[in-house]
């Protein structure tokens, strides 16, 4: 496997991907990454969590030229959290660069500040296509300098119904632009799209085998009370994070409610919840303040969550997609992790008997961590280390007590051990970061 510092990238960048811990290469970065500083269009194939971001983010940011402050980059994505993910990714690898404005364009949020943010100027630009579309019609949005374009979760574009919308912004972007389409699987419409879009494009596929390692695990449930089945698998292996996929939102909040009145620390992540809700829940998941997260395939889609020790599917998915796009949760970037299938029905030779529970293993799925939530964020130029001043400090916290730390616009969620709880048990909690008081509150399971 190839490191980072092999290819000829900026210093700036090196160094900030060792400060990062990026060292090694995964198989799609070392195959996309040379050929994309060489400007070739390409289609690749990688299952989610093989490290793609970082495969179309290096290439991005080493080409764009920061003395012009215009949309050089386009980056479209299926779903709001992705775009917040591959924006933030793109912000952390490139702050090694003086004044690169990455803006990203997605619903949910307000559209005249997104204005407001095109106005000042951007080098790159992260959106959905609904939003694109939206900023294109109101003018506020140019992409006649766009150079280089990233279409990130192809299949699932198309799978939600975005097909002619991403078609109609690229429309907008020259001709002469470098095309970089990622997809977890190649479908009839996906082929489709690239003769439309980059017909002349090189095909590079990362099989399963060179970017994860997963143990599947069949177990027969009949006979049993299905959230009692799960209850057994949950007590049995104790992940020490897992992801529980269901079809429908009624399915998510009944089975949300069995699991918290077992003890476990659980969040659900459904549609029926606003943008802020979702953001709230997966911080708690992502940071460790949850140990199980129950979510229809909504979550499947766009959502960066590292270390995934296990993804149960406690409904089967309708769509062989659905499926790859579910059990790519889990074993990302290198590591292991499992997938759990519930059958009433034996399906094959492989399928087990439901695993015996002991009393002993009978305990609840706890997290290690509360989160801290601040009302402020990049808008008031809060960054972690002035975070971690703070709570060492005013709160005597230890530096080894605080866990994750996530700055959004306009929240900061911080990741504290529950030893430190205590110290928060506050009615108006307010925090004194860099001279400035801003109200906090533990963010609620």
């Amino acid at each position: 496997m190839k490191l980072f510092n092999e290819f000829a990238l900026s210093k700036p960048l090196l160094d900030n991907l060792q400060t990062l811990h990026y060292e090694v290469m995964t198989p799609v970065q070392e195959k996309v990454i040379p050929l994309a500083l060489e400007g070739q269009d390409l289609i690749v194939q990688a299952q989610t969590g093989s490290g793609k971001t970082l495969s179309y983010a290096i290439p991005l940011l080493e080409k764009t030229d920061l003395t012009k402050l215009k949309i050089q980059s386009l980056v479209i994505v299926p779903t709001r959290e992705l775009a917040a993910q591959v924006t933030g990714v793109l912000r952390q690898l490139g702050r090694c660069y003086a004044n690169l404005k990455v803006v990203s364009l997605y619903g949910g949020t307000s559209v005249a500040a997104q204005i407001d943010s095109l106005k000042v100027g951007a080098h790159i630009v992260v959106g959905t296509p609904g939003r694109l579309l939206d900023h294109l019609g109101k003018g506020s949005l140019d992409l006649s300098f766009v150079q280089r374009l990233v279409l990130d979760e192809a299949d699932t574009m198309l799978d939600l119904g975005f097909g002619e919308d991403v078609q109609k912004i690229v429309s907008k972007v020259s001709s002469s632009r470098h095309v970089l389409l990622f997809s977890a699987t190649y479908s009839d419409k996906i082929k489709t799209l690239t003769q439309k879009i980059l017909p002349f494009g090189k095909f590079v596929s990362i099989s399963n085998d060179e970017s994860i390692e997963i143990e599947t695990i069949d177990y027969l449930i009949s006979g049993y009370d299905k959230n009692r089945a799960l209850e057994q698998v949950l007590q049995y292996h104790q992940p020490d994070s897992v992801i529980v996929f269901v079809t429908t939102k009624e399915t998510a909040q009944k089975l949300y409610s069995y699991l918290y009145k077992q003890g476990h620390d659980v969040v659900s992540i459904h549609g029926n919840l606003d943008q802020l809700e979702r953001d709230q829940r997966l911080n708690l998941f992502r940071n460790k303040s949850s140990k199980v997260l129950v979510g229809t395939d909504l979550v499947a889609r766009g959502l960066d969550v590292p270390k995934v020790s296990m993804v149960v599917n406690y409904d089967k998915p309708s769509k062989k997609e659905q499926y790859i796009h579910r059990i790519g949760r889990t074993a990302r970037a290198g590591e292991k992790g499992s997938v759990v299938n519930l059958f009433y029905d034996k399906k094959s030779t492989n399928v087990n008997p439901l695993p015996t529970v002991t009393v002993a293993k009978s305990i609840p799925l706890k997290a290690d961590f509360f989160t801290l939530m601040i009302y402020g964020g990049r808008k008031k130029k809060l960054r972690p280390g002035d975070i971690v001043g703070s709570l060492i400090k005013e709160y005597n916290i230890v530096n080894m007590n605080i866990g994750k730390i996530e700055v959004s616009e306009s929240y900061t969620y911080v990741a504290i051990r529950k030893e430190e709880m205590e110290k928060f048990l506050k009615e108006n909690l307010s925090l004194k970061i860099k001279g400035k008081k801003f109200k906090a509150k533990i963010l609620k399971l």
